[in-house]
């Protein structure tokens, strides 16, 4: 499997899970535009990435991002909602993305069916 590639068939997946990655992806654009295609609706992905700030565990600030950067890369993918959270692992934001959820009746919900 080539580097960058997250090696998915179209919708083999259900959920996926990335740790401490995002940063070192060359190709960003064509890895989440294949890891959506790889994944089911609503495309649950989580990743988990270091803090952009000096800690004392971790690599150097210089291989990390800021939350608002990878937040606003993520929402260019296709991806509708993304959020991130500080608070519940040392030195690590986890970030919770997927589609927009369905609601029954919602008219800005995706078409269902084949």
């Amino acid at each position: 499997m080539p580097v960058g590639d997250p090696g998915l068939a179209k919708e083999e997946v259900d959920m996926a899970v990335i740790f401490h990655s995002f940063v070192g992806i060359a190709n960003k654009n064509d890895f989440f535009s294949r890891m959506r295609e790889g994944m089911r609706y609503p495309r649950p992905l989580m990743m988990v990435e270091w803090r952009y700030d000096n800690t004392p565990t971790g690599p150097p600030l210089s291989e990390r991002m800021k939350e608002e950067a990878v937040m606003d890369f993520i929402s260019t993918t296709g991806y509708s909602d993304v959020g991130a959270h500080s608070a519940k692992i040392p030195d690590q934001v986890i970030y919770m993305i997927n589609d927009y959820m369905e609601m029954e009746g919602d008219p800005m919900a995706p078409p269902t069916g084949p």
